[in-house]
């Protein structure tokens, strides 16, 4: 494993779930997680600089151009919403989940792991059991009609 999986393991805690193939994750991915944690945002990604930025997202508000990424309002999204969260997820703890669950307005399943933290649902040696399965199941059942 390399460093920035170790730098990252550090901060989301170890868990016998991982599997030690998808450790790599780049700095920028790990900046960008841990700035959301640091500023409470739930935003689009930051490019790194202000013209990066406008070219993406271009925002205008009241005739000014912003180089920030947009900030996303959770309760103003309309669309059908599925939640994982993970029992033994530091960075994303209970109160984290209590008020995302409150703010989002088409809640249609959120089921909660005990035993998995932040990177289990990304590289836990039994996610397809317990997550992807469900994303399939719903996927299929939303295509039939």
């Amino acid at each position: 494993m390399d460093s920035e999986g170790n730098y990252f393991i550090l901060y989301c805690g170890y868990s016998i779930n991982y599997s030690p193939t998808y450790l790599n994750m780049s700095l920028s991915e790990t900046y960008f997680i841990f700035k959301g944690i640091r500023t409470g945002f739930f935003q689009a990604y930051n490019w790194g600089s202000e013209s990066l930025n406008m070219q993406h997202y271009n925002q205008l508000f009241f005739l000014f151009f912003y180089s920030t990424p947009p900030i996303y309002k959770v309760e103003n999204m309309r669309v059908q919403t599925f939640i994982w969260s993970g029992g033994q997820d530091i960075l994303v703890n209970s109160i984290n989940v209590k008020t995302l669950v409150a703010k989002t307005y088409n809640l249609v399943y959120h089921k909660k792991i005990g035993d998995y933290n932040h990177l289990d649902f990304i590289i836990g040696k039994d996610v397809a059991e317990k997550v992807y399965n469900d994303w399939i199941a719903f996927i299929k059942k939303d295509e039939s009609g």
